[in-house]
């Protein structure tokens, strides 16, 4: 509520923005087949607002915690990024704490587990692989797990032609966008002009 009441607009009120959020949070109906249910714990994912809730969860629960100076392993983060639930943390430590980081982190809600994953060679963060430049900067190339299919729309869909014309353009920008190397983006320029092409 503290977030809410600094809100300028007098309507609506911060009580009726509650006591809305408490009827979507509270009152999660689902159907599968003739089986109707209720959802007792966590956010449904079908509302609009859930991304938005559990962003908001999350910062609270974690983010604020993770960078507050109260944290003793803080002065080991040179960078904290969270996307929902995937986390990139630049980490300045030795291994040893960020094992005890991991288990500090485990630690800070019930119901929130992470998984740690890391390596001195660069790490994954949502479709990025993400490592150390010979600079100390930050270098990224494309990334894609082995199960992705990479099923884009068929010519023959029948979406707007312009969705499946613009489909090779918005694939290229993302390759491109994504490795910081010339080297990089050669290789996955082909790449995924490969699996255009198959599509």
């Amino acid at each position: 509520t503290d977030l809410l009441n600094k809100h300028t607009e007098a309507f609506p009120s911060t009580e009726s923005i509650i006591e809305a959020l408490n009827i979507t949070l509270e009152e999660n109906i689902a159907q599968f087949g003739d089986l109707v249910t209720k959802q007792i714990e966590g956010t449904a994912m079908g509302p609009s607002h859930a991304c938005s809730y559990a962003d908001a969860a999350a910062d609270y629960a974690i983010d604020q915690k993770v960078m507050s100076d109260n944290n003793r392993f803080h002065q080991f983060i040179s960078l904290w990024a969270r996307l929902r639930d995937d986390i990139y943390c630049a980490w300045i430590g030795t291994e040893e704490d960020l094992r005890l980081f991991d288990t500090w982190l485990n630690g800070l809600h019930p119901r929130l587990k992470f998984t740690l994953e890391y390596s001195t060679e660069g790490t994954i963060f949502l479709d990025l692989f993400v490592s150390t430049g010979t600079d100390n900067s930050i270098k990224t190339k494309i990334y894609s797990k082995p199960c992705d299919s990479h099923a884009y729309l068929l010519p023959t869909s029948c979406h707007p032609a312009h969705i499946c014309k613009n489909i090779p353009i918005g694939v290229m920008k993302r390759v491109r966008r994504n490795c910081s190397e010339e080297a990089d983006f050669t290789l996955a320029k082909t790449e995924y002009s490969q699996y255009l092409r198959h599509r």
